[in-house]
């Protein structure tokens, strides 16, 4: 093991993830894989899909060169859902609004935001469920899933059956509260899904709210009529988390599924749950390794580490909102 890996300002969480590492499946990777796991890249092994095979071959070129210093990172040009088949993709005049749902144009005029989801063109694609393209590529385990294409998560999901069930640990997901497309699954209906495989909700990564007939997000002061009102929640990115207890009790060797869980949480600023996640790891190498050190004391080390970016963020995030505000106000 290389000397001195730290991971959040802890010599003991740095060999942590050196040990067990990480499996990372990003379900939409156009852009980059996911960010949230860049602090632990060099300890996980990422698997992206793209279907489009230009931006899907960009995607692999980019990752010869390690630039992201990820321990292994590929991207197939696949795309996924709940049964294999062909199945219609829409696109919309906004790229990142295609879907394989149709707008639910009434609704998405109410909210100002029809012109970015009026279909363009459609055309085939042929889909496979997750579990048989793991199955295929002789993939064996996961740890965590970033799934987002715009309102096909759940049946992605529906389609990675013994992968919610067995393998995962964490699940970014985009979920909404709103039917921006027909017959879209809501949030309610995810999270039921989830729980039912042991999931909680740990916490909410973002959310968007939109006004009616506007494209301001509520608390935004415009020039425009009626200048500031709430809106509408619409969509959120949800951090679901699986139970520690779910872990321990259906698994017979759980040491390395739980650190993973506990580096997953802390990703996350969830110290608290990491704590409480490594308090249950007692055998083996990593149970040795977990009761080697004050999990109190490394945990309070990390914990300052993560604040000091969390403040970062909320300072940076307060500034942008202040200018916007100020520039809505004297306009």
């Amino acid at each position: 093991m290389p000397a001195n890996i730290k991971l959040f300002d802890s010599s003991f969480l740095g060999k942590l993830a050196f040990e067990v590492e990480l499996e990372l499946i990003d379900i939409g990777s156009r852009g980059g894989l996911l960010e949230d796991f860049l602090p632990v890249a060099p300890f996980t092994n990422a698997i992206g899909f793209e279907p489009d095979t230009p931006e899907c071959d960009r995607l692999n070129l980019v990752a010869k060169s390690n630039r992201d210093g990820w321990k292994s990172e590929r991207h197939f040009p696949v795309a996924l859902g709940e049964t294999e088949g062909s199945i219609d993709l829409h696109l919309a005049s906004q790229p990142g609004c295609s879907s394989t749902l149709s707008p639910n144009m009434e609704l998405l005029t109410e909210l100002g935001r029809d012109h970015d989801f009026r279909i363009v063109n459609s055309f085939s694609m042929q889909v496979e469920p997750l579990d048989a393209f793991c199955q295929k590529q002789q993939l064996q385990d996961a740890d965590f899933l970033k799934v987002d294409v715009q309102g096909g998560e759940l049946a992605i999901l529906r389609g990675a059956s013994k992968m919610v069930s067995e393998w995962l640990l964490g699940i970014r997901a985009e979920v909404e509260f709103a039917q921006l497309y027909h017959n879209q699954p809501q949030f309610s209906e995810m999270e039921l899904h989830l729980r039912q495989h042991g999931f909680i909700t740990a916490d909410w990564i973002f959310q968007r709210y939109w006004r009616s007939a506007q494209t301001a997000e509520h608390e935004a002061y415009t020039s425009q009529q009626i200048p500031y009102s709430r809106g509408r929640i619409v969509h959120s990115d949800v951090l679901f988390l699986r139970d520690h207890r779910w872990i321990v009790q259906h698994l017979e060797n759980p040491e390395k599924k739980l650190a993973r869980l506990a580096l997953i949480a802390l990703l996350y600023h969830q110290v608290d749950y990491a704590l409480c996640v490594l308090k249950c790891i007692k055998k083996g190498p990593i149970g040795d390794l977990v009761n080697s050190v004050d999990l109190n004391r490394e945990l309070d080390i990390a914990s300052k580490a993560l604040y000091r970016l969390h403040f970062r963020k909320k300072l940076k995030t307060l500034v942008r909102d202040l200018r916007e505000t100020a520039i809505g106000l004297f306009r």
